[in-house]
């Protein structure tokens, strides 16, 4: 799926709060159908948990 991603497709940000690996997990889905893509490194789930949440 993240191969077929071109230029001007929109991502949406989904919060996973009960996430056992990572309580501020955040979901990254295609805005075609919602597939899931992945999951933002845990490195930056953090901050992009808090972002997205306010």
């Amino acid at each position: 799926m993240v191969n077929q991603l071109k230029e001007g497709i929109y991502v949406n940000f989904e919060l996973n709060p009960t996430n056992e690996r990572d309580s501020k997990a955040v979901i990254v889905l295609s805005d075609v159908q919602g597939h899931k893509l992945g999951y933002i490194p845990a490195f930056y789930s953090g901050f992009m948990f808090d972002v997205i949440r306010k």
